[in-house]
This record gives C-alpha cells, structure tokens and sequence, in this order.
C-alpha cells in the first residue's frame, strides 16, 4: 500500500540512533567507527546485537610521503566518473568498499594509488520497500597515478577492474 495513491501511514514508526566516534593517535593514526542502533529503522535491518552495531570503521596512517587507508572505503576517483563510493543514511545507501587504499606521494605533484577490496551493495526492486531484496557482491582492483601543474593542470589515468555478482530475495 505504500507505493498507492493513498498509502498506509499508521502505525508507521522508527528508531535509528547514529553514534560516529573518531580520534587521531600519536599525531600519524587517524580511526573513525560509526554505530547505530535501530529498532526498526525508516530501511533496513534492525541493527541491535553486538554482532550488527558496528556500521563503519576504518583505520588511517598518514606520513609524509604515503597515507594508507584499511577498513570501510569512501573513495573517489575520477572526479567520482570512475569510481565513487558513499553513505547516505537518508535511503539506506551504502556502496562501501572493504579493504585497502594506498596513496604514495612521489613529487608534490605527482601521486600514485592503489585500492584494493570488496563490497555488498544493497538495492530495492521497488523503492517502497523498508527491506532491500537485490544485492551486488563485488570484487574491485584499482591503479591510478595523477599529475597536476600550471600548464595542463589536473590529469589522472585510472585502470579500474570490477567483478559483480547479483544476488536476488535476501
């Protein structure tokens, strides 16, 4: 009924709490952690257990000349035409990836990356849904080097390979 003309509004209730904790340590390590609770929540699954808390975490160490990323990945490459990944609680969106990036500086303008992970990326056939019922499992390998000064300004190469697989009634 949620999708009619006249759609069913009562007894239409949620509870999401959000909690994002980050914290630097000895000025090179950067975590961020983000938890939630919510029973039931506007989409998704009721995350209450110990086990499904845990939303997003990723850890950070940064030095001079490199900076690597291990956890959950929010990325952009290719001004986000070659790869873009976010979050966006509104409508339960998450297309993450898990695993590791690698920045490493080699001049000051000059920088190659790496990214390596997986992901499971939640969709619904009707966006009347509150639970998604299609779901991608993906496998991605990624190679840029970017280059930027006066004359040409900003110009990045990027080699990207994905592998998905479509899964349908979670």
């Amino acid at each position: 009924g949620q999708a009619s003309s006249n759609p069913y509004t009562t007894d239409y209730s949620y509870i999401e709490n959000l909690l994002d904790i980050n914290t630097y340590f000895m000025n090179n390590i950067y975590t961020y952690t983000q938890l939630e609770y919510s029973n039931p929540p506007v989409y998704g699954y009721n995350r209450t257990g110990i086990d499904s808390i845990l939303n997003t975490f990723y850890m950070e160490y940064s030095h001079d000349r490199f900076n690597v990323k291990l956890g959950d990945l929010y990325e952009m490459y290719g001004r986000g035409l070659g790869l873009y990944t976010l979050q966006d609680q509104n409508i339960d969106y998450d297309n993450s990836i898990k695993g590791l990036t690698l920045n490493y500086f080699l001049k000051e303008n000059l920088r190659a990356s790496t990214l390596i992970g997986t992901g499971e990326y939640a969709f619904r056939s009707n966006p009347a849904n509150r639970i998604a019922d299609y779901q991608f499992d993906t496998n991605v390998s990624l190679v840029s080097i970017d280059y930027e000064n006066q004359l040409f300004g900003y110009l990045q190469a990027i080699y990207l390979t994905q592998k998905s697989l479509l899964s349908s009634d979670l």
